[in-house]
């Protein structure tokens, strides 16, 4: 149900794996391209090797693990925000941010020339999520795409995907958000 790679060993699944519980990497895991999944909380305080796998789960404490990594859907647990840092789940999944330690939440809005922009970064290996920049002047009905938001750049760099969004009409009382969604 639960399970532990202690210190010092090395576990290499020859199969697709489901744990039920929790599952502690202290040593190193090797995904060795099969899947494995943590219905429970995937502990990271070793070494977690993904090269052609993937590794799905429902809650995570410590690094985001490399290579391709899913949440699994849950929307009590996507809202939650058990660091309290005012970043939900989600959306630490998407950043790449660890959700059971508060951090500086990675999204920051800048308006150069009176016109608002969004700046973000993600992990490549992110999949399951879609990220949408939406704009609004009146809090009430959020725009996006042609004619809303355009994008400025869209780069790649050290794993890390980032991206800057502006908004497309430019105004005296604008507002701009990053909403995630599956």
């Amino acid at each position: 149900a639960a399970g532990t790679i202690p210190a010092g060993q090395t576990w290499t699944p020859d199969s697709s794996t489901t744990f039920a519980g929790d599952l502690q990497v202290f040593g190193n895991l090797d995904t060795n391209g099969q899947t494995v999944t943590v219905n429970g909380t995937l502990n990271i305080s070793g070494t977690i090797t993904n090269n052609t796998g993937i590794i799905a789960y429902l809650h995570r404490s410590g690094p985001l693990p490399p290579g391709q990594i899913r949440l699994i859907a849950n929307p009590a647990n996507d809202i939650s925000d058990p660091d309290g840092d005012g970043t939900p789940n989600l959306l630490e999944y998407l950043l790449g941010t660890d959700p059971s330690a508060s951090e500086p939440n990675p999204v920051q809005v800048i308006a150069p020339g009176h016109q608002l922009h969004l700046q973000f970064r993600f992990p490549h290996g992110i999949a399951g999520v879609t990220p949408t920049v939406e704009v609004t002047d009146d809090l009430a009905q959020w725009q996006s795409g042609t004619g809303h938001t355009e994008q400025v750049s869209d780069t790649l760099s050290s794993g890390f995907r980032a991206l800057v969004i502006r908004d497309a009409v430019p105004g005296p009382q604008r507002f701009i958000r990053l909403r995630v969604t599956r």
